[in-house]
């Protein structure tokens, strides 16, 4: 597939995401260059090459000056990106949650767009790392761990009462959920066994309810 072409299938689907990136206010202009920066970066990121922020704006064809005025550093353009990714996912979770789903299916149903974000989107979410860890990070108001929880913890929590775990084992539950639907971890499954969404969604849940037991089994003391 030619760049220019990839270019635009990454644009359309960073588009479809909700907002796509956007900030409030923002040129419709401004949008598109920013959208253009970050779809670049996964087309590069797709290809398996390191990431600079001069690569990404050759590739979007973007003055590096205008790049640069959009995302101070490629880190700030991946956390961008994935931010754009949580945010989407966060959004259809809290749609569905109108619906009082049960708690099954609508863990199932959370899990199974996750895993399909990932296959769009998995190769530039891998991108971004932390040396800090999930709960650092959430006691310290991180944005994107901060939306990420919004994220999963309606459907954990539905899932726990499905399964009859107790109310207080829901922070325990997120932690390990961060653990276990990691897009790295997902994305390699994808890659290395072919397999269903809504299987490897079930799988992941089937673990999830064995790690909070075994968990709990196990309790730390001091």
């Amino acid at each position: 597939m030619p760049a220019t072409s990839g270019l635009q299938v990454n644009e359309q689907a960073l588009a479809a995401l909700v907002g796509g990136g956007e900030r409030p206010g923002m040129r419709r202009d401004s949008r598109r260059n920013r959208l253009r920066l970050m779809a670049a970066a996964g087309l590069l990121s797709d290809s398996g090459r390191d990431l600079t922020m001069q690569q990404v704006a050759e590739t979007a064809d973007i003055a590096i000056a205008t790049a640069y005025r959009h995302f101070p550093s490629i880190d700030e353009l991946i956390a961008g990106y994935v931010l754009a990714v949580v945010d989407d996912q966060a959004t259809f979770a809290e749609q569905l949650l109108g619906d009082d789903p049960d708690g099954e299916d609508y863990l199932a149903t959370v899990l199974g767009h996750w895993i399909d974000l990932i296959r769009t989107h998995g190769s530039m979410m891998v991108n971004h790392r932390s040396h800090r860890g999930f709960l650092e990070r959430l006691s310290a108001g991180d944005p994107l761990i901060a939306r990420a929880s919004a994220a999963w913890r309606p459907p954990v929590d539905r899932f726990l009462a499905a399964r009859g775990l107790p109310p207080d084992a829901a922070d325990e539950a997120l932690y390990l959920a961060n653990l276990l639907f990691d897009p790295r971890e997902i994305l390699d499954q994808l890659r290395q066994t072919p397999v269903d969404t809504t299987a490897l969604a079930r799988r992941l849940m089937a673990t999830l309810d064995g790690a909070v037991r075994g968990w709990r089994s196990s309790p730390i003391t001091g």
